[in-house]
């Protein structure tokens, strides 16, 4: 097991803590298929652990402003890493942003062990 994984309760404290301190976060999603998203915002008193991460820009002037990644019904692996844990070509976002990485691995059971979406955040505490 790798020791970077953390549970859901301490997943869910450091929601608290990003949500309460308003912290800005970079998120970067990575699909199946290769296409990178980046995101920079704070994160919405409705995200946890059970339903998603919402990411809202501020100040916010339209939905379009806000990324949502649903977690329910999907396998997902949380690890706290530092950046040179991270996928390559996400260092230099790693650099600009923050030295915390929160990464999520989707493991969906459709798809081979080695084909998975990722979500990273990044921020600084």
């Amino acid at each position: 097991m790798n020791k970077n994984i953390i549970s859901s309760d301490d997943l869910n404290l450091l929601f608290g803590k990003l949500i309460s301190d308003n912290i800005l976060v970079t998120s970067s999603f990575t699909s199946l298929t290769g296409f990178r998203l980046q995101f920079t915002g704070v994160l919405d008193k409705k995200t946890s652990v059970e339903l998603g991460i919402l990411i809202r820009k501020l100040p916010l002037a339209t939905e379009s402003d806000s990324l949502m990644v649903p977690f329910l019904d999907r396998n997902v692996e949380f690890s706290y890493c530092d950046p040179r844990e991270i996928p390559l070509g996400q260092e230099e976002t790693a650099n600009k942003v923050g030295d915390t990485v929160l990464m999520m691995r989707f493991l969906d059971s459709d798809r081979p062990s080695d084909a998975y979406e990722t979500l990273i955040l990044f921020f600084k505490l």
